[in-house]
């Protein structure tokens, strides 16, 4: 087999695609691991992904990104020892910083995403909410006035008001509680 995998599974070490304990390592130390030829030698020889896989060369390597890891590179060739050298170690830790940087923008970019999707369920939510409430509000026979309690301003009438005093919605709130106690006279 052959191709490119972008993992991004919340269990992937425990999933049996990657070797765990390498990854794991690579996380906890934050250095690269080159294995030249990791089903025959070294300290991951024995674990069960390479055991399964016949892993010849690996490299694995941190992203990390203001000494914040942000993924875990990995890379492995089946067919040949010795294909990951320290040079390209180096190298893939000199594109680290920008790989990682390039990956916690590209997140930043989902949540906002995510963000405003959410925002524009909410307002869709609100707007019908006050839809509801605006045809209980103005379905209700009797008068209903909305006063603001310090200075008694007329914030909101429901129809029955507007049908009892032969004004419309917005000529009500134009006037004031004294105006029209004044025509009750």
């Amino acid at each position: 087999e052959s191709g490119v995998a972008v993992l991004q599974e919340r269990g992937l070490l425990e999933s049996g695609m990657v070797p765990a304990d390498l990854v794991r390592h690579v996380i906890r130390t934050g250095e690269g691991v080159v294995l030249d030829d990791a089903i025959n030698a070294g300290e991951f020889a024995d674990d069960p992904y390479v055991v399964r896989h016949g892993v010849r060369s690996v490299i694995c390597s941190p992203l990390l990104n203001q000494g914040r890891l942000s993924a875990v590179v990995y890379l492995e060739n089946n067919r040949t020892p010795r294909a990951f050298t320290s040079e390209r170690l180096e190298l893939l830790n000199l594109l680290s910083a920008h790989m990682a940087l390039s990956l916690d923008k590209a997140r930043l970019y989902q949540k906002v995403r995510q963000e405003l999707v959410d925002r524009k369920q909410a307002e869709l939510a609100l707007r019908a909410s006050e839809q509801r409430f605006r045809t209980i509000f103005d379905s209700i026979s009797e008068g209903i006035f909305v006063l603001d309690a310090a200075t008694f301003a007329i914030l909101d009438v429901n129809q029955s008001v507007c049908d009892m005093l032969g004004y419309t919605r917005e000529e009500i709130l134009r006037l004031d509680v004294s105006d029209l106690s004044a025509e009750a006279d």
